[in-house]
């Protein structure tokens, strides 16, 4: 993966400089200072704050000078302008696609799940969720997911509880699914898929996400206190 965006990334530089070259190690210490900005929650902070002598933080110093990083960043790519326009004719990731799949094969290569398995904000939306758990859809596992993957399609083909959107077109009514809706907040309602189970009630015990007669527990990193007094029922 590293090396295919560093070809993409010397092939974009090369188009305004002919010698303009960058390592593998240097694109290390690239992303390496994005995990710590994000770290730093730094998303509305000028990243040249970082560098700063008064403000900044050393480890910026230290692993890339400031003028590098934003040469890296000025050039970075993840496929070749040259052949993107017919490629877009049928795909319009195709930005990202190489580096992507790549990443979805090496994610799903590495992954060995217990006898659980939640999908996080690391993997992509909706069908890129469902393409990322392929390997072990109709094994018999349920899997817990938030709205930014749940989906319809992904419920049909294994057990599933999570939250979804409600503006999402794809909600009709289905006698195998059950779609419940949780009034978390005033003003602020969440609405929950469940191929798991059929009927839903109010907990009063507030240290359970919810129950089921297997007595599994499953939660929802992004939903815990949206979710406390909700009670499932297989």
């Amino acid at each position: 993966m590293l090396e295919e965006i560093r070809d993409c990334t010397i092939a974009e530089a090369r188009r305004d400089r002919a010698t303009w070259d960058v390592s593998i190690t240097e694109l290390k210490a690239f992303i390496a200072l994005l995990y710590v900005r994000g770290a730093y929650c730094g998303k509305n902070i000028e990243v040249e704050s970082f560098w700063s002598e008064q403000w900044g933080n050393a480890f910026f110093n230290a692993t890339l000078s400031r003028n590098r990083f934003r040469e890296i960043m000025r050039y970075l790519r993840f496929d070749k302008k040259e052949t993107r326009r017919c490629r877009l004719t049928t795909d319009k990731f195709t930005h990202v696609r190489k580096v992507w799949d790549r990443f979805v094969e090496n994610s799903i290569a590495s992954y060995r799940p217990g006898r659980r398995q939640q999908a996080s904000n690391t993997t992509a939306r909706r069908e890129r969720g469902a393409e990322a758990v392929e390997p072990f859809v109709g094994k018999g596992r349920n899997i817990t997911t938030d709205h930014f993957f749940t989906s319809l399609p992904l419920a049909k083909n294994t057990s599933l509880v999570g939250t979804i959107k409600r503006n999402k077109r794809e909600l009709p009514p289905s006698e195998k699914m059950v779609l419940s809706v949780y009034q978390c907040k005033p003003r602020r309602n969440v609405t929950i898929l469940s191929t798991q189970h059929q009927h839903v009630a109010i907990s009063t015990e507030r240290k359970r996400l919810w129950n089921t007669t297997t007595t599994q527990k499953w939660g929802l990193t992004c939903s815990t206190k949206w979710l406390a007094n909700i009670r499932w029922h297989a």
